[in-house]
């Protein structure tokens, strides 16, 4: 089972609140604690794969994609 609303709440807090994404850069896995993901969720968001995220929950938002993208520039460098 996917947690659509679980994982655009992430995307959306992460855009929203520049803090979360912080979280999200440093803590990984433990940042998403507090949501109910499963491990592939899990790392999706911390692998920035748009693919599997499009395939599981629809065509994200510029602004989700961004932060997803975001995500895999910043292991990048």
């Amino acid at each position: 089972m996917i947690h659509k609303e679980e994982m655009i709440k992430v995307l959306e807090r992460a855009e929203s609140d520049d803090e979360s994404l912080t979280n999200l850069l440093e803590y990984a896995t433990d940042a998403l604690d507090e949501y109910d993901l499963t491990g592939p969720e899990k790392v999706a968001i911390l692998t920035g794969d748009i693919s599997w995220t499009e395939e599981q929950i629809g065509p994200l938002t510029r602004s989700e994609r961004r932060r997803l993208e975001y995500k895999k520039t910043a292991e990048i460098s």
